[in-house]
This record gives C-alpha cells, structure tokens and sequence, in this order.
C-alpha cells in the first residue's frame, strides 16, 4: 500500500495535534465521532486539505459540517475481497508516532515492517507460541538468540525474555 499508520495522540493539545499532522504530512484522517469536532477545528490550519473516513459505533448520521471521503465499515464492504499488496522493503516505515512534546514540540518516532513483525514473534514467543518448550532444552542459548535477534527491534522484548528466564531459573 506505501501508507505509513501515524497514530495520533488525543491526549496531546490542539495546537500540538496539528503540528503532528502537518509535520507528519498526512494523506488520510480516521476520525472517529468524538474527535469531528476537534478535525473540524483544526482542519482550516492544516497544511493541505486531508480527506476524512469516519469511524462511528451507531447508524446516525455524522453530525459535522466536514466533507468526509465515507464511513469506514461501509468502504470496506464496498472494498473488492482480494488486494494484491505491493513488493517494499522491509525497512519501510509502517508506523509513526509522536511522543508528548513536554520539552518543545512532540518528537516522531517510527517502526520499520521489519521492526514490528520481529517484535510480534518476540512477544508471541515470550507470552507461550512455543517459548515455554524453547527454554526446557537450553534456555541460556534461546534466551542469547531472542536478545540477538529481537533486542535492537526496539519496544520491550527482551525485559520479556528476561523475565520468562527468571521465571525458570
């Protein structure tokens, strides 16, 4: 797809909102219900227009003067059931966040597809997909893989580890 997911942090200011969206240069916005007042704010400062899909837990109709591109579950039953992704490199970025900005503005900060799926199999190992029989044999070595491997992906994997290998000394 090429799309980058930029998770935006609701507990952040306004003003601090809209410098994530426009530093990050968003293409697309879900919105949910709650937060169309606040788009509606912002979206004259962004710094281009940025389409909206509304995400909404009841069959109402959106009460916001805002153009939207579509309500989210209604564009992907419309959506063809097969999609044929794209060839990108692993290291791509996939996701962006913002961190609270208490010393200036908010710092963004990204994970790679690479990054996140390597995470992903960390925390599934870590948390029972087969960990507990890996560590039974030889779990010094397992535990010395997990950190090679998993260790620079960044997030908690290897506290994780550490502490199933506490567990079985």
């Amino acid at each position: 797809v090429g799309a980058v997911l930029h998770t935006i942090n609701v507990r952040l200011s306004p003003e601090q909102i809209l410098y994530t969206i426009n530093h990050a240069d968003d293409k697309l916005l879900f919105v949910h219900d709650e937060f169309l007042p606040l788009a509606g704010q912002l979206a004259p400062q962004w710094n281009a227009p940025i389409p909206m899909v509304r995400l909404t837990d009841t069959a109402r109709p959106a009460v916001t003067n805002l153009p939207l591109a579509g309500e989210y579950e209604a564009l992907l039953e419309a959506a063809p059931p097969q999609f044929d992704f794209p060839e990108f490199d692993e290291n791509s970025i996939a996701t962006l966040f913002y961190t609270t900005g208490t010393t200036g503005d908010p710092k963004g900060v990204f994970f790679s597809h690479r990054q996140l799926v390597l995470h992903s199999m960390g925390i599934g190992w870590t948390l029972g997909a087969g960990i507990e029989h890996a560590f039974t044999q030889n779990w010094t070595a397992k535990l010395e893989y997990l950190y090679a491997g998993l260790g620079r992906s960044g997030g908690n994997t290897f506290v994780c580890a550490a502490a199933v290998a506490d567990r079985k000394s």
